[in-house]
């Protein structure tokens, strides 16, 4: 018996560390900085974060240069800051539909036209961390992954501007996943993930917004499928380009953009009657993402204009006509809000907010399944955090997960 002790000591001690694993990971995401925009303050206001918080990743979200920039000054200026990031973080960039473009003011520049994919692919690879896997056997790829090995998450980095129409013209790129792209990464960037491990997906312009989403419905059906038949789960999917706050979702996966970093641009609000004013709407902005451990949270902790986010990434199932009780970690909630996960949108810069999948109750806590399909449940605080739950109703003759 003394000498089984041991042993079992031991295999207990290695299942407790198997189950204590950490596997949350951190990084910065900032996206449309639209230089020359915006001032080069990035360095100084994410190196203090890096270092005291141990943030490994700052992930550029694409639209480096503003419309009428020109290509090599804005160049330079991008390639400075990613140089003085690299020495505090590993730094990624993400390819935008103003990135690289030659742009003209009508009668007072001379110079037209879109840089090619493969100038724009060469200039990018010259930026980031070095540990990026891209598709070597396409010269223009803006398209890549890296690895978090200790969280078990592949970063998967989208160019959702691969076709160029007409390099002479001036902002010619289209919205597109093109088809070398898809088959790459499913192939490759989803083909080869070691099991159990996660992806976090980031692309400039998002996918499932309703202007944008016919261009990507083919290409983002085929990485979902890659990515399931891989027992792979897509935790999140970040992206910019429309210079706003906002979250969908979709078979529950939780889509979110971040607000244009630049403080001149306005900026449209998600939830339009929160309890508070935004802090700081003039100045820059950027989120501090941790994926907490389990990766049960993504908490979006907003520097700048705006608010912190916290997106619970397990759906709560339940039937139609059935109520759940949602405990949220904000304490004293100021507001709730209840909308389909997919149906907000935009018309005349207010937000439209269709609620036909669920209901809440705020006194008890309590949503109610409505009819088939997904919902969110968001709960604001007084200082404007807001913590969404994402709600699947099945139908009512199904059976609700545990």
């Amino acid at each position: 018996m003394k000498s089984i002790r041991p042993l079992f000591v031991l295999a207990a001690w290695l299942l407790l560390a198997t189950s204590c694993r950490n596997d949350s990971t951190k990084f910065i995401f900032f996206t449309d900085t639209h230089f020359p925009d915006s001032e080069m303050d990035q360095p100084a206001l994410f190196e203090p974060i890096c270092r005291e918080e141990g943030v490994p990743y700052v992930i550029w979200g694409g639209d480096g240069v503003s419309r009428y920039a020109s290509p090599d000054s804005a160049w330079a200026q991008q390639y400075a800051i990613e140089e003085q990031i690299s020495r505090f973080a590993r730094i990624y960039n993400v390819r935008g539909n103003h990135d690289f473009s030659r742009r003209v003011r009508p009668g007072v520049d001379e110079q037209v036209g879109t840089l090619s994919q493969v100038e724009t692919a060469e200039r990018m690879r010259s930026f980031r961390s070095p540990d990026a896997v891209s598709n070597e056997a396409d010269p223009g790829a803006c398209y890549y992954y890296f690895d978090d090995l200790s969280a078990r998450v592949r970063f998967l980095v989208l160019d959702t501007h691969d076709r160029v129409r007409d390099e002479n013209a001036p902002m010619a790129t289209e919205l597109s996943v093109g088809e070398v792209q898809t088959d790459w990464v499913c192939r490759q960037a989803i083909g080869t993930l070691p099991s159990g491990w996660s992806l976090l997906v980031f692309s400039h312009a998002p996918v499932w917004w309703d202007n944008y989403k016919a261009h990507f419905k083919e290409s983002l059906s085929r990485i979902r499928q890659a990515a399931s038949e891989k027992g792979a789960p897509i935790l999140a999917w970040f992206s910019g380009h429309i210079h706003r706050d906002t979250q969908l979702a979709q078979e529950g996966q939780w889509e979110i953009t971040t607000y244009c970093y630049t403080p001149t641009f306005p900026r449209v609000m998600m939830f339009d009657t929160e309890p508070s004013e935004r802090e700081g709407d003039h100045r820059p902005c950027f989120d501090v993402v941790t994926l907490t451990k389990g990766h049960r949270e993504l908490r979006c902790r907003r520097v700048g204009a705006g608010h912190s986010r916290i997106f619970h990434l397990d759906p709560v199932e339940l039937r139609v006509g059935e109520s759940k009780k949602l405990r949220p970690g904000i304490k004293q909630a100021a507001d709730w809000r209840c909308l389909d996960a997919y149906g907000s949108s935009i018309h005349h810069e207010k937000w439209q907010y269709p609620c036909e999948v669920a209901s809440f109750d705020t006194e008890s806590r309590k949503v109610t399944g409505v009819a088939p399909g997904e919902a969110m449940v968001v709960a604001i605080s007084k200082d404007g955090t807001r913590e969404s739950f994402l709600i699947r109703v099945l139908p009512s003759d199904s059976s609700s997960a545990d």
